[in-house]
């Protein structure tokens, strides 16, 4: 398990959720196994970033933010 899977498990159930939904949109392309999936998966974890502290419920749960920063520190 990668530090952001340990990260993303013990995370508030709506990262959890939403994290769920953006690395599904990864798994489904076919390039999932090769090169471009990392950086695919950097990107879509940062817009992940971006959508919680964006949303004014959860930028405002610390819980979430902390866990938003710790996988900021990882990217």
């Amino acid at each position: 398990m990668t530090d952001a899977e340990k990260i993303i498990a013990n995370a508030p159930l709506e990262i959890r959720e939403a994290h769920t939904i953006r690395i599904d949109e990864i798994r489904n392309e076919d390039i999932y196994k090769s090169r471009m999936a990392v950086a695919n998966a950097r990107e879509t974890i940062s817009k992940f970033i971006v959508d919680v502290l964006s949303d004014p419920k959860t930028k405002e749960n610390s819980a979430m933010v902390l866990t938003i920063a710790e996988l900021a520190k990882i990217l």
